[in-house]
């Protein structure tokens, strides 16, 4: 910095300093010198006495730049009413309200007057602004707000008081630096859901009319349109949840310019108890991009002249077909409260259902057996929770007679009837008093059509496991006699047996629970003939069908995968060889005439001639698998088609007591992404077995030999 920049910046510096020393801090008053500045709170109260609270009628003129705002109070609310109507924030005309009865000077002068500033160098002639307030009938109080000062300060004088004051620029702030619409509200108070008896949607000319009748929603005011409840709060809640983004002009000349002259979208808000109604007009687009409209806000029939925008957010709700607002459910009672259920098919065919403290029943006279208690409530629940998103409104009822009818009563009093008609590839329906339609597809409905045995007892056998004396199980590959003898089990003349799986068959029986009934007949290939204290009992099963019928009942049901898995389980001890895993010393594998013997040392490692990187964890896993050779399941040679004279491998195991035993294995056809099927035989064992898929992962050092090293 140069010597002519420093005394420049010197010179300016004590021109500011005087100005503020003569002019704004030393100004005399007509008792004499000014004062030490005071801070606002150590100020004198500028009002003799505060001015009476705010009451309903409270008025607020404020006079600027030739531009008169006028505010009134209504009950606990301020409300614009000139040059516009329009909602204000409570917050902000309550703190200029609490401004005024809390006015503080700190100086005081009569203006021109020994040296102290003339009114138009204090700003107030003319004024800066004026603001008038009538707290009530009887009490006015007029302030013209001058020029701020330095230091959070500002001039004022206060009705005929010739007296300037010099006092904190809160009011200065508020009427000078800030527009009214900083005042305005930018979100609206609606009438919550439970206030609210009538909305009225109006989209391109298109009207929706909503209704609150006895506490519900319709969509029309003879209340045979039903209205989704949730949808209707959604679209009030929207309302309320609006939020101004900008506030564009006052009382244009011309509405057309904001598509406000026959707006895109009205939407209403009655609430006739109080006599209240809010009206949103949503205009065109503020912007090229349509991210943005312009908008009204009015609590009467007529639009405010306050134009606003809404960002594409806010509106999108609003954007909403009568469709949309239909509640989708054509029954409107809950499950539970549901105590008798008449389902009518072709207007013959009768379905009666009733429930009490023990479950569901058919009535009387019935179709000769129990009702299930769950297929009930299945059959219950699928048409309490149909819901359809396609609608005809009105509907006539057509002249045929209803595919089906559905009558719910509810416990004490109250009953719902809702008839289906064909329709194309669907169903109609419609509800008693009501003139909307609801389709739904057959999948929907499929289960008012099943036949009436669907809802027949699951219950095939209900059998304590104690009553259960012996079981005779059937099958073309084996037959499994278990008797009760004493109190242990045995399996035939078996010393073991798979006790596991024959306590999950036995516990499957008891009780015996079918998936399903059928109308078909059964081509059964197992028999299970049930020995039980009180007689006999024999049930016949197609396994592939899951098709089965029991004596005693006149009807095919249905078992399920999991009980006719049980029924195919292989009951003999699966457990071919049991050694101890260190117990076994060497096993040659013998193919196709090429023999190598793999052994297994003290330290548990493995080697063999003619390899010479054997892999130790693929004989580990070989060993322990023949060390504990498990069964899937037990068959004759017939059975798998096998040719004895041709194996695809021998294995003879070597124990370390020099016990000998023989393993023969063939190789079944190896189905795509499976692993193969592979067969075994015990020494010279009349039966062969199947190896279960861990064991085949383990006999990979067999099933794939690495290559062996050349004589």
């Amino acid at each position: 910095m140069n010597v002519k920049t420093t005394i420049a910046l010197v010179a300016l510096l004590a021109i500011v300093g005087a100005y503020l020393y003569f002019f704004e801090l030393n100004s005399q008053t007509p008792e004499g010198p000014a004062q030490p500045m005071a801070t606002e709170q150590n100020g004198a109260p500028l009002l003799a006495e505060p001015p009476p609270l705010a009451t309903n009628g409270a008025k607020i003129t404020v006079d600027r730049q030739e531009k008169t705002t006028v505010i009134k109070r209504s009950d606990e609310d301020w409300i614009e009413v000139e040059p516009v109507q329009f909602p204000l924030n409570n917050y902000s005309i309550n703190t200029i309200v609490d401004n005024i009865r809390d006015l503080r000077y700190t100086q005081k002068f009569t203006p021109s007057q020994n040296g102290a500033p003339s009114l138009a160098e204090a700003g107030l002639d003319p004024p800066q602004a004026t603001l008038t307030y009538h707290p009530d009938a009887e009490t006015t109080l007029t302030f013209q707000i001058g020029r701020k000062l330095l230091g959070g300060h500002g001039y004022i004088t206060v009705n005929t008081d010739e007296n300037v004051y010099v006092v904190g620029d809160t009011l200065h702030q508020e009427l000078i630096e800030a527009k009214p619409t900083t005042w305005r509200k930018k979100s609206f108070d609606v009438p919550s859901i439970e206030q609210t008896d009538q909305i009225i949607l109006t989209r391109d000319l298109a009207q929706i009319q909503l209704h609150k009748i006895d506490g519900r929603w319709f969509l029309d005011e003879a209340a045979t349109q039903r209205a989704a409840e949730d949808k209707v709060k959604t679209l009030a809640d929207s309302v309320g949840q609006i939020s101004v983004d900008k506030f564009v002009i006052d009382d244009p000349e011309d509405l057309k310019l904001y598509g406000l002259d026959n707006p895109t979208t009205i939407v209403q808000v009655h609430n006739a108890a109080e006599k209240k109604a809010v009206t949103l007009r949503i205009g065109a687009p503020a912007d090229l991009k349509d991210e943005s409209f312009f908008a009204t806000w009015s609590t009467t029939d007529e639009p405010s002249g306050v134009i606003f925008t809404l960002g594409e957010s806010k509106i999108k709700p609003f954007d909403i077909a009568a469709d949309g607002l239909r509640s989708p459910k054509i029954f409107t009672t809950t499950a539970d409260d549901v105590r008798r259920l008449l389902i009518t098919r072709n207007g013959r065919e009768q379905i009666i259902l009733e429930r009490d403290a023990n479950g569901w029943a058919f009535a009387s006279p019935g179709p000769g057996y129990l009702a299930d208690a769950e297929a009930s409530k299945t059959l219950l629940d699928n048409l309490i929770v149909l819901e359809s998103s396609d609608f005809k409104a009105p509907y006539a009822r057509p002249g045929t007679t209803p595919t089906a009818i559905v009558e719910m009563a509810r416990g004490g009093s109250g009953q719902q009837r809702v008839e289906f008609f064909s329709d194309g590839d669907g169903f109609m329906a419609l509800g008693g008093g009501e003139t909307t339609g609801y389709r739904f597809s057959h999948d929907q409905v499929d289960l008012l059509f099943q036949p009436v045995l669907e809802l027949r007892d699951r219950t095939v056998i209900d059998l304590p496991a104690d009553k259960i004396r012996g079981l005779v199980l059937t099958r073309p590959d084996a037959q499994f006699d278990f008797i009760l003898d004493g109190e242990q089990w045995r399996l035939g003349q078996h010393d073991s047996f798979e006790t596991a799986a024959f306590n999950q068959l036995r516990d499957a029986l008891s009780p015996l629970k079918a998936e399903g009934w059928s109308l078909e007949t059964v081509d059964p290939s197992i028999s299970m003939t049930i020995k039980t204290t009180d007689g006999d009992r024999r049930i016949l099963v197609d396994p592939e069908s899951r098709r089965a019928t029991l004596t005693g009942i006149n009807a095919t049901f249905v078992l399920s995968q999991d009980t006719v898995d049980l029924l195919m389980s292989e009951y003999r001890d699966r457990s071919v060889l049991s050694l101890a895993m260190e117990d076994l010393a060497s096993v040659k594998i013998d193919q196709d005439d090429k023999v190598m013997t793999l052994r297994r040392s003290a330290d548990g490692t493995y080697d063999a001639d003619k390899i010479e990187d054997i892999d130790q964890a693929k004989a580990a896993a070989m060993f322990g698998a023949l060390a504990q050779l498990q069964a899937a399941s037990y068959h004759t040679p017939q059975d798998l088609a096998v040719d004895p004279d041709k194996p695809y491998v021998a294995l003879i195991l070597q124990t370390t007591d020099k016990q000998t035993h023989r393993v023969t294995i063939w190789k079944g056809p190896e189905p795509e992404a499976q692993s193969p099927t592979v067969f075994g035989r015990l020494n010279d064992a009349e039966l062969l077995f199947t190896l279960t898929d861990s064991s085949v992962k383990d006999f990979d050092l067999v099933l794939n030999p690495p290559p062996v090293k050349s004589p």
